[in-house]
């Protein structure tokens, strides 16, 4: 059994879009891949290269739990992160394993439609996650024209400091490249940020 879910994950990855060159030159840290748990739930469950399961999304619509609950490995594993958007247009992260102990940070939204993504400051340093371009992800047939392909920069610099690539159809929802070095509490906030902003959406 296991094997055959293996081989189901190795042909999910090779389905996937090539990243851009300038992605993959400037990228250089973990590649994570983003799967659904089910056909009918949003829960998303976080892979690295090896196929090992990092991270369980919890995704919650209605009722008091927050909109994103990360474990740490399953679903059972200690919680590491938290987001609560459901009844606002920015998205309110907590890095830690509950309310009263985590640090919170808000992703404000650049603009009303949120078509330009949102910002947000991490150690004194002020970060935007918007779209990428076809030239940040390379996608090319219908995975072209997806407007859920996303990256994360740093203001000041424009650097590239991750970038989600979607798919199109299938269990595997993206990929996401991260650089190399970043802290462990960067890399959760971009996953949860990329998960928020492709949930806002299909919650449309």
């Amino acid at each position: 059994m296991e094997k055959q879910q293996q081989s189901s994950c190795s042909q999910d990855r090779e389905s996937l879009e090539p990243l851009s060159e300038t992605a993959l030159a400037n990228l250089n840290g973990p590649e994570l891949t983003i799967k659904r748990t089910g056909a009918l739930k949003a829960d998303v469950a976080i892979f690295n290269d090896q196929q090992q399961q990092l991270f369980f999304a919890d995704i919650c619509a209605y009722g008091k739990k927050p909109d994103i609950t990360l474990h740490q490995n399953t679903k059972e594993g200690p919680v590491v992160a938290a987001a609560h958007y459901r009844y606002g247009r920015s998205v309110n992260v907590g890095i830690g394993p509950d309310d009263l102990s985590m640090t919170w940070v808000e992703l404000k939204r650049r603009n009303v439609l949120e078509t330009r993504g949102f910002t947000f400051v991490w150690n004194d340093t002020v970060y935007a996650l918007r779209r990428a371009t076809f030239e940040d992800h390379g996608s090319t047939g219908a995975g072209r024209l997806l407007l859920t392909h996303f990256k994360v920069v740093e203001e000041a610099t424009g650097e590239m400091i991750a970038l989600y690539v979607s798919k199109p159809v299938g269990k595997t929802k993206g990929t996401l490249r991260l650089k190399s070095k970043l802290s462990g509490e960067l890399n959760v906030l971009c996953i949860v940020g990329v998960i928020a902003w492709r949930d806002k959406i299909r919650r449309r």
